[in-house]
């Protein structure tokens, strides 16, 4: 059976060990309900058909959930001023599954959490960050010209993000934007960036947050050194198929990731950019390039 987690049971959290046992299926599980901050460290979920909360999806053995909700202090009944249990849809980028998931039926409603995502709220309360970018953000060309640059100088290095894929999930007119899909046997390669809160603001503004074209995710990235490292990225809210990004923005991929990534991975980027995206005039880009791989 599935059951779904949004608060303290999250992988990086403080309660997240009562998982051991427990089965990983989707970091980036997604259910109908809104999210809020209680007078307690755990947040509150509550039924909402016009929201939605972001959080992750297990697998358990039956006979664990007795322990989830005595951990939860789940009330018989659907009692007044506590959680109840209730098994809902939960949907992941591959599908969706039935989950047992608890709500609060409380008179306590506390503020609403931002992103209606409890990680990312909990990393944001830091003064500074590691930034995960896989797409045009490896690329220092914009933020030269829009006069960020000295946001985005330490680099960390490179970053693997596994168990995701590179997708082109998100449709504007002129063509395509890169987006990160769970994929059990993938691997998403990127650049790892320590930033500010005015460089988390700028990225906020150019990926579209406020304009639910993106939103905020927390992932965990490995570094050459073997380090696994959590970190804020962006990812499509409105997945669509793949589709071919203009010739632009593959070039500021492309261009980016060239100078830390590895050359497996620009190979076969290389690849889908030429034979499955077609991506206008990327050949023509790619025969004038004369700086070997990194």
């Amino acid at each position: 059976m599935y059951v779904f987690v949004y608060g303290s049971l999250c992988s990086g959290q403080q309660n997240h060990s009562l998982m051991d046992k427990a089965d990983l299926v989707s970091r980036q599980a997604f259910i109908k309900g809104a999210l809020y901050a209680g007078s307690s460290y755990d947040p509150l979920l509550r039924e909402d058909e016009h929201a939605w909360t972001y959080g992750e999806l297990y697998s358990i053995d039956p006979e664990f959930l007795p322990v989830l909700d005595d951990f939860e202090d789940v009330l018989p009944d659907h009692g007044d001023g506590g959680f109840y249990r209730k098994e809902a849809e939960v949907f992941t980028d591959e599908g969706s599954v039935k989950a047992e998931a608890y709500y609060w039926n409380g008179s306590e409603t506390g503020k609403s959490i931002p992103h209606n995502d409890w990680k990312v709220h909990q990393y944001l309360q830091q003064d500074s960050y590691l930034y995960f970018a896989y797409g045009s953000c490896m690329d220092d060309a914009r933020f030269i010209s829009q006069q960020v640059h000295h946001l985005f100088e330490d680099v960390k290095g490179r970053g693997s993000l596994h168990g995701f894929r590179l997708a082109f999930s998100y449709h504007l007119e002129d063509g395509s934007r890169a987006d990160i899909q769970e994929s059990e046997n993938d691997k998403v390669e990127g650049v790892l960036y320590n930033i500010n809160k005015e460089a988390l603001h700028y990225l906020f503004l150019r990926e579209g947050v406020e304009a639910a074209a993106y939103r905020p995710a927390i992932v965990p990235v490995e570094t050459d050194d073997g380090a696994v490292h959590q970190a804020v990225t962006f990812t499509v809210l409105s997945k669509k198929e793949d589709a071919p990004p203009p010739f632009h923005y593959a070039e500021e991929l492309y261009r980016g990731g060239e100078r830390y990534l590895s050359s497996e991975y620009i190979d076969a980027l290389k690849q889908r950019f030429l034979h499955d995206l077609k991506v206008q005039n990327f050949q023509e880009f790619i025969e004038k390039r004369s700086r070997p791989y990194d």
